[in-house]
């Protein structure tokens, strides 16, 4: 007895489900945690390339290479815990900004207030005076003012000073690792790497180089205009997603449609083409899984760069409005080079694959080709189509030229 071919038939494939944005972390926790335990609490946080960020520990942890000499071979190669980028290990660093991040927040803490140390009452303090660097009470203020030698002095409020005074404990110095008591204050622009006064004075004599300050003032406004090109890209694709997952939609309409054709025409001849209609739709599924599946992979490619993007421009924006001048110019490198990848990183706005399709038979021969009846046409099977035509007109051509070289060769 034949089947009701308005039944679902029971080989049919669950389509691919709709691409989707993945959960969005705190700002926070996603430029200055461990992408491995999520923790901000790491011990000896390392930079990707990439710019995320893992501890030491779960890097070792999650290596192929084992052993704890796997963070000192310069051949070893470790994927990022994120978006599982390659790097090779002397291209990790140490991410300053997570330490001064913990510097910040327990300068920031909460404590007693201050009291004022230009008299012996011990009030509270209201204003710190910064020629003096004295914690001044209201009185005191008042007499700061009145006295010919003091009222010049430029006086904070009290927020002010404990916020510069939590700003300024957070800067923390590096040394050189040739010269272990000298501080990392210079910027050798020939080199681009940070340097003490001895190594610009030796290794760097002749190259162009700045202080700290103003070649981070520099840096962050070659930075920022990047950042803004980011922003011009991710427009972009954000334009390309909307394309693709209207396009995704539009697959999955014309599959309705297609299934209503197929299903219709099964049911106008019940014995004969039940088969084939299975068929029909078994090649309409994995033609429409496939058409899926590769807008998906499409999509999840472009989310990948979309991450990316979000994640460079709000680490580099991080970076510059930090304050840290010293961790901004030792992470510029890695900084500037993935902006400029991502920049680079080509973005397709088209989706890959169409959503036309159509559904062809030819009534007038049931009888005569039962097995034939209806095609799926697609357009990447009339392309293959046409692409073996062409390949059998080369290989009758190459053909007929043989035989008329060998009677050539006869007729000599």
């Amino acid at each position: 007895m034949a089947e009701n071919p308005q039944q679902q038939p029971a080989a049919v494939q669950e389509a691919p489900q709709e691409p989707r944005d993945q959960e969005p972390r705190p700002l926070r926790s996603l430029l200055l945690s461990c992408g491995v335990c999520k923790s901000e609490a790491c011990q000896e946080p390392k930079l990707f390339p990439c710019l995320h960020t893992a501890c030491r520990s779960c890097i070792l942890a999650n290596s192929n290479v084992a052993g704890p000499g796997v963070l000192t071979g310069i051949q070893a190669k470790v994927k990022c815990p994120m978006c599982h980028a390659e790097a090779h290990i002397s291209e990790l660093i140490d991410n300053f900004f997570v330490q001064d991040a913990k510097a910040r927040d327990e300068n920031n803490k909460p404590s007693s207030d201050p009291q004022c140390t230009c008299c012996e009452e011990n009030r509270l303090a209201t204003a710190f005076c910064e020629d003096c660097s004295d914690w001044l009470c209201e009185e005191c203020v008042q007499a700061h003012g009145r006295v010919k030698v003091t009222k010049e002095h430029s006086l904070q409020n009290k927020d002010q000073a404990l916020a510069a005074q939590a700003a300024m404990a957070s800067q923390r110095p590096l040394f050189c690792q040739l010269h272990r008591q000298e501080q990392l204050k210079l910027y050798c622009e020939t080199c681009d790497k940070l340097t003490c006064r001895d190594c610009q004075l030796l290794e760097h004599k002749e190259h162009r180089y700045a202080f700290v300050k103003e070649a981070s003032q520099n840096h962050k406004q070659f930075l920022q205009t990047l950042v803004e090109k980011l922003q011009e890209k991710k427009t972009y694709i954000q334009m390309a997603r909307t394309k693709i997952r209207g396009r995704y939609r539009e697959v999955q309409e014309m599959e309705k449609k297609m299934v209503q054709e197929i299903k219709a025409f099964m049911f106008m001849l019940i014995t004969e083409i039940n088969k084939r209609g299975k068929q029909l739709l078994s090649e309409l599924q994995e033609t429409t899984k496939d058409r899926l599946n590769k807008l998906k992979a499409q999509d999840e490619e472009i989310l990948r760069l979309s991450l990316a993007v979000d994640h460079c421009a709000d680490f580099a924006n991080f970076a510059v409005q930090l304050g840290n001048d010293t961790a901004l110019l030792y992470s510029k490198r890695h900084i500037t080079n993935q902006l400029k990848n991502i920049l680079r990183t080509r973005c397709e706005p088209n989706p890959c694959v169409p959503s036309a399709m159509k559904f062809m038979v030819d009534r007038a021969f049931v009888a005569q080709y039962i097995s034939r009846l209806g095609v799926l046409l697609t357009t990447e099977g009339q392309r293959e189509q046409e692409r073996q035509q062409q390949q059998l007109q080369q290989q009758q051509q190459q053909q007929q030229l043989q035989q008329q070289q060998r009677q050539q060769q006869q007729t000599s």
